[in-house]
C-alpha cells in the first residue's frame, strides 16, 4: 500500500500551475509583441490598432498579484466520456503551441457548472479540488467533491499535513471531509460522533438548531475572512459561494434586486457579476455603469475588475451622477418633500402651465364680417392668409394632448400651424401654396414665432425650478392636491439674484434633471446594465432617473440592505424602488442571508438591534465565530471619554493576520467635535509608530457607510441612536463594521433596542455580562457568566436580562 502525503499532491499541483503560468506568460508576450508590431503601422488605423493591441494585453496581464489558477476539476470533455483534469482561474490560458485549453475562465459556461456542482449532485465532476496559492506557488488544497475514480488519488487538506492513505489498484479516492454543519461533525454542541444515534429532535429543535448553527465555512473561506482589511480589497473569485454565484449568473434581461445583511457579500457579487455579463457578451464592458455610495467603493471596483479582466467599465458616485454642483444641504423635512416621486406631478403640472392658449387673444385680428370671428393672420406676399381663434386653439389642444416633452410639441403646435396656413394660401392662391419655400418662410415668420412665443413659452429647467420655490401662488397652483400646505412650505426658497446664487442641493439637481426631461426630452447617456450598491438609500425621484439611464432592452444589479437605510426614505420593502427601476416591468428580489465576514458574536450582540430596525428581513447568520472577547462594551465617564477611547484604539492596535497589521476604526457620532480630537490624540499618542498610526481609522457614523476593519470601536452609541429618524440604522451600520472585534465605548445606558430583545422571557434576553476591565472600568463581554455549581455545559445558550447600569 503506497501513502500519497500532501505534499506529494501539492508538488504534483505545482507541476500543472507552472505549466499554466507558462502558457499565460507566452501567450502575454506574444500579445505584447503583437502591440509592438503593430507601433510600426502607420496613420490614424495603425495608432487604433496599436491602442488596442496594448488595451487587451493590458487586461490579460493585470492579475494584481492575484493567482493565475484557484481550482482544478476533473471531469469529462464530452458527455458520457473519460474524466480528464481541468484548471479554473482568471484568465484563459491555453499552451501557444498546441492551441490545448491550460486554463479554463471561470466564468465560462463548463467552469459554471462544475463550480455549481455539489457532492451529493456531482453531475460528470469526479474531482473538484480548491487550490490556494500565493499568485503561482501552490500552498495548499481542499477536495470538496471526490468520486471514485477521481485521478489522482488525494485528500483534502488535514491538520496532520498528510493524506489518507489510499490503494493504488482501486483507484478510489478517499472520503471528503463532512462539512461543518453535518450531523457526524464532531467538536461542536449538539453533534454525535460518528456511529453513535443521533437523538430524536422535536420541529422546535430543528428551528432552534437552524436559527443558531448556520452553515460553517471551509478552511479556504475562513484563511480569506482571517485576513486582515487593509485597504485594498480582493475579488472573491476564489471562495465564491453558491448563493452568490447563483446570482452572479443569473438571467441579465431583468432588474435584479439583492437584499443582503452586513458580511453576505453583495457588493462583490455585484462586481462579479459585471465580469461575468462582459466574458459571456451579454454586454460590452463600455455599455455598463457601476453607481457606488462614495470613492472608496469606486477604488475598490478599479482593483477588483482589472484582476477579473474586465477594464474600461463605467463608474461614478452616486452624488456626482446628476449634472450640477451642490452648493447647499436641505432640512431633513424638505429634502423628505423633494425626494417624494409626487414631486414629478408637481414638475409635470409647472411645465405644462406654461402653456396658455387664452393669451392668443391679444395676436388674434378683428373679425372681417358679421358672425365672423377673431382670427390669426399672416401675410405671405401679398396674400393675408387667416386662421380663425377656434381652429388656432383646437390645432394648440391638438399637440399638447400628443406623446412627447414640451418642446416636442411645441414644435408640433407650430408644424400643425403652419399646414394650416399653406392649406389657407392653396385655397387663395394654388400656384403659391405649392411652392416648397413658402413653408420654411412660413416658419420663421415673425408673427408666428411671436404667436408661439406668448401662448407656449419655452423656459429653462433652472427658471422653472426657481420660480417654482421663489413663488407660494405658483406652488399652490401645482402642487394642489398633490402636496398639503405644510410641505408646500418646506420647499418655498426666496430666489437669489442669479441662478448661480441659488444654493442647489442634490436633490434639486435630481429636480433638475426630470425638468430637464419634461422640458426637452433630453435623456443622459443609456447603458445597457447598471450596478447600483447601497440602493437602499435611492429616494423615489432618483431612482426615476436611473431607469432612464437604462437603454431598451437593458437590465440592472441593484445591491442594498433595507436594514441599513438611511436615506430621507426609510423604506420597509423593495416594492416601490423596484417598480420605479424597472419602470413597472421585470424585477425580482434575492436575499443572501449569510454572513461571511462579520463574527458571529457581533452578529449576536447586534440582533436585538436588527429586529428594531428592520424586524420583516431575515437576519443573516454568521459563518463564524471569532472567540473570546469578540465583543465588549465598555461604560466610562464623560471627563474620561476621550482618554478611553484612544486607550481602547492603542490596545486594539498591533495584532496581525501574520503578514499585514489588522485595521482599527473608531467610529464616532456625526457633528460630535470628537472625531477632530480623537485624531489629534492619536497623533500625539507616544509610543506608536508610524507604521501603526496608519492603520487607524477616525470616522462619524455617517461615513461608515460599506466600510470594512478588523476592530472597531463605537464611541457613545446612544448618542449615534438619537441623530434623527436613521439614527438606529446608523448604529446598526457602525457595530456591524467589524471582521474580528467590536468594542462599544459608553458613558450613556446603551441603547435599549440592543439591550432589549422584545420579550420578558429571562432564557430569550441577550448575554451581557459585567467584569472589571483593566483600566478600572466595567467591560460587558459576550463571554458566559453563571453561578457557582450551575456549570452549563459547552456550547449551551445563557442568556440574562440587564435591569440597571452602575459605575
Amino acid at each position: 500500500m503506497t501513502t500519497t502525503t500532501r505534499d506529494d499532491v501539492i508538488a504534483l499541483e505545482q507541476k500543472a500551475v507552472d505549466h499554466a503560468y507558462a502558457c499565460y506568460e507566452a501567450r502575454l508576450a506574444e500579445m505584447t509583441g503583437t502591440a509592438a508590431a503593430t507601433a510600426s503601422a502607420s496613420g490614424k488605423d495603425g495608432i487604433a490598432n496599436r491602442k488596442d493591441a496594448e488595451q487587451r494585453a493590458e487586461a490579460y496581464g493585470s492579475l494584481g498579484g492575484e493567482s493565475l489558477v484557484f481550482a482544478r476539476v476533473d471531469a469529462p470533455e464530452d458527455p458520457g466520456g473519460e474524466p480528464r483534469p481541468w484548471y479554473v482561474g482568471r484568465r484563459p490560458v491555453s499552451d501557444v503551441r498546441t492551441r490545448d485549453t491550460v486554463v479554463v475562465l471561470w466564468t465560462s459556461g463548463m467552469a459554471t457548472k462544475w463550480l455549481e456542482a455539489q457532492q451529493e449532485a456531482p453531475g460528470d465532476v469526479v474531482l473538484r479540488r480548491r487550490l490556494r496559492c500565493a499568485e503561482n506557488v501552490v500552498e495548499g488544497y481542499s477536495d470538496e467533491i471526490a468520486a471514485p475514480g477521481a485521478l489522482p488519488r488525494t485528500a483534502p487538506e488535514t491538520p496532520s499535513g498528510t493524506a489518507p492513505e489510499v490503494t493504488p489498484d482501486t483507484g478510489l479516492v478517499p472520503t471528503p471531509r463532512p462539512a461543518a454543519d453535518d450531523a457526524t461533525t464532531t467538536g461542536r454542541p449538539g453533534t454525535v460522533k460518528r456511529g453513535e444515534r443521533p437523538p430524536t429532535r422535536t420541529p422546535a429543535d430543528l428551528a432552534r438548531i437552524q436559527r443558531r448553527r448556520p452553515p460553517q465555512p471551509d478552511d479556504f473561506l475562513l484563511r480569506e475572512l482571517q485576513r486582515s482589511r487593509s485597504g485594498r480589497m480582493r475579488d472573491i473569485v476564489e471562495t465564491i459561494r453558491r448563493d452568490q454565484m447563483a446570482l452572479v449568473t443569473g438571467s441579465p434581461s431583468d432588474i435584479l434586486v439583492v437584499q443582503g445583511g452586513p458580511g453576505t457579500g453583495k457588493s462583490a457579487v455585484g462586481l462579479h457579476r459585471v465580469t461575468w455579463l462582459v466574458n459571456n457578451e451579454h454586454f460590452t464592458a463600455s455599455d455598463i455603469l457601476v453607481i457606488g455610495p462614495h470613492q472608496r467603493f469606486l477604488d475598490y471596483v478599479g482593483q477588483v475588475l482589472p484582476t477579473l479582466g474586465t477594464r474600461d467599465v463605467n463608474t461614478v458616485q452616486l452624488t456626482r451622477l446628476w449634472e450640477g454642483e451642490v452648493l447647499g444641504a436641505d432640512t431633513p423635512r424638505t429634502r423628505l418633500v423633494k425626494s417624494d416621486e409626487r414631486m414629478a406631478a408637481v414638475l409635470h403640472r409647472r411645465v405644462e402651465r406654461e402653456c396658455r392658449p387664452g393669451t392668443i387673444d391679444a395676436l388674434l385680428a378683428a373679425p372681417s364680417f358679421e358672425d365672423d370671428e377673431p382670427a390669426f393672420t399672416v401675410t405671405a406676399g401679398s396674400t393675408t392668409l387667416r386662421v380663425p381663434r377656434s381652429q388656432v386653439l383646437a390645432l394648440c389642444e391638438q399637440a399638447r394632448d400628443g406623446d412627447g416633452a414640451y418642446r416636442e410639441r411645441r414644435d408640433r403646435f407650430r408644424s400643425l400651424l403652419v399646414d394650416r396656413l399653406l392649406t389657407e394660401l392653396a385655397t387663395v392662391a394654388p400656384r403659391r401654396g405649392a411652392d416648397g419655400t413658402i413653408r420654411r418662410s412660413l416658419e420663421r415668420n415673425r408673427k408666428v414665432e411671436r404667436l408661439l412665443d406668448r401662448v407656449w413659452p419655452s423656459p429653462g429647467a433652472l427658471e422653472a425650478l426657481r420660480s417654482l420655490y421663489d413663488s407660494s401662488d405658483l406652488l399652490r397652483t401645482c402642487a394642489e392636491g398633490v402636496l398639503d400646505d405644510e410641505e408646500q412650505a418646506a420647499l418655498h426658497r426666496p430666489r437669489a439674484a442669479t441662478a448661480d446664487g441659488d444654493p442647489w442641493t442634490l436633490d434639486d439637481l435630481v429636480l433638475l434633471e426630470e425638468l430637464r426631461y419634461l422640458i426637452t426630452g433630453e435623456i443622459p447617456r443609456r447603458y445597457g446594465h447598471i450596478v447600483v450598491d447601497e440602493a437602499q438609500d435611492l429616494t423615489p425621484m432618483q431612482a426615476r432617473t436611473l431607469r432612464r439611464r437604462v437603454a431598451r432592452g437593458g437590465s440592472m444589479t441593484v445591491l442594498g440592505d433595507l436594514a441599513q437605510a438611511t436615506g430621507p426614505h426609510a423604506h420597509t420593502d423593495w416594492e416601490e424602488l423596484g417598480a420605479l427601476l424597472s419602470d413597472h416591468g421585470d424585477w425580482r428580489v434575492e436575499e443572501l442571508v449569510t454572513s461571511y465576514r462579520v463574527p458571529a458574536e457581533i452578529m449576536e450582540f447586534v440582533a436585538p438591534l436588527a429586529r428594531t430596525v428592520a424586524p420583516s428581513l431575515s437576519y443573516p447568520q454568521a459563518v463564524r465565530e471569532a472567540g473570546e472577547g469578540a465583543v465588549r462594551a465598555v461604560e466610562t465617564e464623560p471627563w474620561r471619554l476621550l482618554d478611553d477611547t484612544v486607550a481602547q484604539a492603542v490596545r486594539l492596535l498591533g495584532s496581525s493576520d501574520g503578514h499585514t497589521l489588522r485595521s482599527v476604526a473608531v467610529i464616532v457620532p456625526d457633528d460630535s467635535g470628537w472625531l477632530d480630537e480623537i485624531t489629534r490624540c492619536l497623533d500625539e499618542a507616544p509610543g506608536l509608530s508610524r507604521q501603526e498610526r496608519e492603520t487607524v481609522s477616525v470616522l462619524a457614523a455617517a461615513q461608515a457607510k460599506g466600510m470594512e476593519y478588523d476592530h472597531v470601536l463605537v464611541v457613545e452609541p446612544a448618542t449615534i441612536a438619537a441623530r434623527g429618524p436613521a439614527g438606529l440604522r446608523q448604529l446598526y451600520i457602525a457595530l456591524t463594521r467589524s471582521t474580528q472585534t467590536l468594542t462599544v465605548l459608553h458613558t450613556a445606558p446603551l441603547p435599549e433596542a440592543i439591550t432589549n430583545t422584545g420579550t420578558d422571557d429571562p432564557a430569550e434576553q441577550p448575554l451581557l455580562s459585567t467584569a472589571p476591565d483593566t483600566d478600572g472600568t466595567a467591560d460587558k463581554t459576550g463571554g458566559p457568566v453563571t453561578a457557582a455549581g450551575d456549570t452549563p455545559g459547552i456550547g449551551t445558550d445563557i442568556r440574562v436580562r440587564v435591569i440597571g447600569h452602575a459605575t
